[in-house]
């Protein structure tokens, strides 16, 4: 297992965020922690899930089911002050019926051996790394300072690779690449059960980024998302809090793809970056593309460069 020290040194080699977070699930998995949770939350909500992985639909059920309004961890975390271990904490603590029903529904799902790293700011939010294990089976008493240490130099080099401060947001408004990607099909006048088989995400998750959307933005629906993030110019006004980098859209599309080219499961044809050569599709697909023509991107492609005014 890799000692803290090496945890360390490693992540201050990682450039991206895509990096870091490939490093950390590494490390995590060696450890037997495979769930892992990097974002914000409130005493009853969760504001942000940057970094996310659990059991298939546990997430989309825990929404589904609001029991973030209930969550007891969510509760602790808020007042937290230090990492804890959710077991030590859960024995010295009585739960209403309808927290016992959400643990025990964790249990079942597979998030056992739960450990918190918080990092309170001023406003009531808290930023928090959290990982769990799939499997029952309390986790070595000798790793859980190490892990925990893990968790907080993660968060360290997450904030220093976005450019962000653990006490508040940057200037402009914070959404994360997915909330941005969701905006953007908002844009072109998507609902969320389109949005949910473009992106291959559970129309329940869809609904919660919507609902961050809203909140971040003051909007009080859809259109007004639209006209709120045109009037901040939002690719220079909205920043990517997962890369912390600017987002840059084309707007020429390139033709249709050739008989030799591939055309991806949703029927969207190659595209590339403009200037940058960075093919890729909706889907995810890569393509490899010469024509070098500025196109109309379906999903955001984050480069440091100066920001476009059109969404």
């Amino acid at each position: 297992m890799l000692p803290f020290e090496g945890f360390v040194e490693q992540s201050q080699r990682a450039e991206t965020v895509a990096e870091l977070e490939s490093l950390f699930v590494r490390v995590m998995a060696e450890e037997g922690f495979e769930n892992y949770f990097l974002g914000s939350i409130t005493q009853h909500n969760v504001l942000s899930a940057t970094w996310l992985a659990f059991p298939e639909s546990h997430f989309e059920t825990y929404l589904a089911e609001h029991w973030y309004e209930v969550d007891p961890i969510l509760s602790l975390t808020a007042r937290a002050t230090r990492p804890f271990c959710w077991d030590d904490a859960a024995a010295t603590l009585m739960f209403s019926q309808r927290q016992v029903a959400m643990l025990d529904e964790c249990k079942r799902a597979g998030v056992h051996a739960i450990i918190v790293t918080p990092f309170q700011s001023q406003d009531g939010r808290s930023d928090i790394v959290g990982i769990s294990r799939r499997h029952a089976g309390r986790p070595d008493v000798r790793r859980i300072p190490v892990l925990q240490a893990i968790c907080a130099q993660t968060w360290c080099r997450y904030a220093d690779l976005i450019g962000g401060s653990l006490t508040g947001e940057t200037e402009a408004i914070a959404l994360t690449s997915r909330e941005l990607e969701i905006l953007r099909w908002i844009k072109h006048g998507k609902n969320n059960t389109e949005i949910s088989e473009i992106t291959s995400v559970a129309v329940k998750t869809i609904e919660y980024h919507v609902g961050n959307i809203f909140k971040k933005l003051g909007a009080g629906n859809r259109t007004a998302a639209v006209v709120i993030a045109n009037q901040e110019q939002t690719v220079g006004a909205l920043r990517n809090r997962d890369a912390g980098l600017v987002v840059l859209y084309c707007s020429i599309r390139i033709p249709p793809p050739r008989p030799n080219r591939s055309v991806c499961r949703l029927g969207f044809s190659p595209v590339c970056m403009a200037a940058a050569a960075t093919p890729l599709c909706p889907c995810g697909n890569l393509y490899s593309c010469s024509d070098g023509d500025a196109i109309t991107l379906e999903r955001p492609v984050w480069r440091a460069s100066k920001p476009s005014k059109d969404l």
